[in-house]
Parts: C-alpha cells; sequence; structure tokens
C-alpha cells in the first residue's frame, strides 16, 4: 500500500486564497466588461449587420463576410445581455421613446435619465410656483392716477413708477405727513408706546442727566473767544545789526592754454614734423665750454639755445598758414 502524502496546512492555505483571488479577479473583470458593452450603443451593429444581410440577398456572403457577420451578431447578444441586466432599453430606436437625431440624420438613442429624489423635489416645486404664478399674476406697478405719484415727470417718467427698491409715493401723503408731524418737534410723549410707559419706575432718586441729554432749550454758557495780544515789535536796529558773515570771493584765473600746451610739448605729429630741429638746452654750468681750434686758439662756446619766447614765436610764425 503505497504511503500517503502528507499535506502542508499553510501551503493549501495559501492555495485556496489564490483561488480565490483569481475567481474575483474574473468575476471583477466581467462586471467591467458588461459596464462597457452596456454603455455601447446597439444600432450601429444592427445597421452593420442589416447591411451584410442585405448585400448577401443575390450573391451571398463570402467567407470573410461570414466571418464578420457573425463577430457583429455575437457582440450584439453580448451589448443587449449587457444593457438588460443594467436595465436599459434594448428595443429598436423606432419602438422606444426618447431617441433622437444626430447631425448625419441618424437616429441615436440617448443615454438613460437618472433623477434622484432631490431632483424630483426641485421640479416640483419649480412647477408649483410656476402653477401659483399663473393662478394669481402679480399687480402691475404702474399707479392709477400717475401725475399725483412724486416720481412723475412728463418726459423720463410719465407712468410715475417709482425707481427700484423705492416706496410708491404720492403727493398728498407727503404734505399729510408734514402736517401731522407739526412744526417737526420732537416729542417723547407721542413716541413712547402705552406698554413702555406702564413699566413701573423703580424707588430711589433718577439719576442725572448726562451733558448730551441736556435739551436745546436751556441755555449753555459759551465762552467767548480770547483775544490774541499784539506783538511787541521789535526794535529795528536790533533787527538790522545782526552778527557779520564772512563772504569768501574768489577772481577768475586767466590763463594760457595754448601756450602751455606749446611748453609742455604737446604738439600735433604733423606740425611736429614742420618744426625746425632745436637743440637741447644747456645748463649754466655747461654753457661756458672751450671749444678747441685747428690752431690751438681757446675760445668760450656760449649757449645757443634760445628763449622760451623766442620758440614760442617761432612757432607762432610756421602755424600761420595752418590756423
Amino acid at each position: 500500500m503505497p504511503k500517503e502524502r502528507t499535506l502542508n496546512p499553510a501551503l493549501a492555505k495559501h492555495k485556496a486564497d489564490k483561488q480565490r483571488q483569481i475567481r474575483a479577479g474574473k468575476t471583477q473583470q466581467r462586471k467591467a466588461q458588461d459596464e462597457r458593452y452596456a454603455k455601447r450603443n446597439p444600432e450601429r451593429i444592427r445597421a452593420q449587420i442589416a447591411e451584410l444581410k442585405a448585400s448577401s440577398e443575390g450573391a451571398g456572403l463570402g467567407t470573410g463576410d461570414r466571418r464578420v457577420l457573425e463577430g457583429l451578431e455575437g457582440e450584439l447578444r453580448k451589448i443587449e445581455r449587457a444593457r438588460t441586466a443594467a436595465g436599459i432599453s434594448t428595443a429598436p430606436a423606432g419602438e422606444r421613446l426618447g431617441r433622437g437625431e444626430g447631425r448625419d440624420g441618424e437616429r441615436r438613442e440617448r443615454g438613460p435619465i437618472i433623477e434622484s429624489d432631490r431632483t424630483k423635489e426641485q421640479d416640483r416645486s419649480r412647477r408649483e410656483r410656476q402653477e401659483r404664478r399663473e393662478r394669481n399674476p402679480p399687480k402691475p406697478r404702474i399707479p392709477k392716477d400717475p401725475k399725483k405719484s412724486i416720481y412723475y415727470d412728463p418726459v423720463f417718467n410719465p407712468y410715475g413708477v417709482p425707481p427700484p427698491g423705492m416706496p410708491y409715493r404720492e403727493i398728498g401723503q407727503e404734505d399729510k405727513r408734514e402736517q401731522e408731524g407739526g412744526d417737526g418737534e420732537y416729542s417723547d410723549a407721542d413716541s413712547t408706546t402705552s406698554s413702555v410707559l406702564a413699566i413701573p419706575m423703580p424707588p430711589g432718586t433718577p439719576p442725572r442727566l448726562s451733558d448730551e441729554e441736556v435739551s436745546d432749550d436751556e441755555e449753555v454758557d459759551i465762552p467767548m473767544p480770547q483775544q490774541r495780544e499784539p506783538k511787541e515789535e521789535k526794535n529795528k536796529e536790533e533787527v538790522e545789526t545782526g552778527p557779520v558773515q564772512a563772504v569768501y570771493e574768489a577772481a577768475p584765473v586767466l590763463r594760457d592754454l595754448q601756450k602751455e600746451t606749446i611748453a609742455a610739448g604737446f604738439v600735433p605729429a604733423a606740425v611736429r614734423r614742420h618744426m625746425p630741429v632745436s637743440r637741447p638746452a644747456v645748463s649754466q654750468v655747461q654753457a661756458d665750454v672751450v671749444v678747441r681750434g685747428g690752431q690751438g686758439l681757446e675760445k668760450k662756446g656760449v649757449n645757443a639755445a634760445p628763449e622760451v619766447d623766442e620758440e614760442y614765436d617761432a612757432f607762432m610764425k610756421e602755424m600761420k598758414g595752418l590756423l
């Protein structure tokens, strides 16, 4: 006799849970598929089936068309089964209310109309208000005699209709209100009701009236404004004699920029080429130089460098043609 195979309880439970999850997944997948089929319109598939059947009356369907027709019929059965399970009518468009017509003239089915209790209650209350409004139409606001209205104007308001938010008033009502008011004085007895007067006063001395509650008839001392004393005029001498302020002045310094420029050596290259080459200046120490001649005679040479004024005059003579 073969030995019995031992089962692991944990492994058996794992297998059972896995099978349960597979079944739940298949159920959920089938439910989602039914929802997709319920949302589809069967009229298009019916039109395709009718077109294929009409074309097969003469020559018959080929192998490919027959497979297409079988697939469309199977898909139509799934759609009708899903719509029936969802409570949606599967009757053709001509036999069902609520049909619609598309832009291309084809009859199209509208989706199911789902109304909640709140929507139904709102529709019912809207219909009741409409019925009450029809039974009791609002009275016209145009007065019988527009000229009695205080808003009457022969051009801008010939009907005497009050503006939006304002009550209707007539001219006589305004005069009557002014007559009842008298001279316009405020009366505490008229404004106080009988129920307020019947309230008993508490024992003791009544409180003193504040300054704000004092009546206007009582005379109140109003202080006169104080006159300002004229200011004493200051002594003109004191005003005139003030502290001495130092004044700083500077006379303009006149400079000969042209002469300074030439002396500094800022001469253009084109002008410098036409100028004669001047000898370098010799210092006073080198002024007396012994020049030895071919005959052995000694002569003292004198500094031959011209003065600055002479150079400037020579430069101005050369620049006469250029300036």
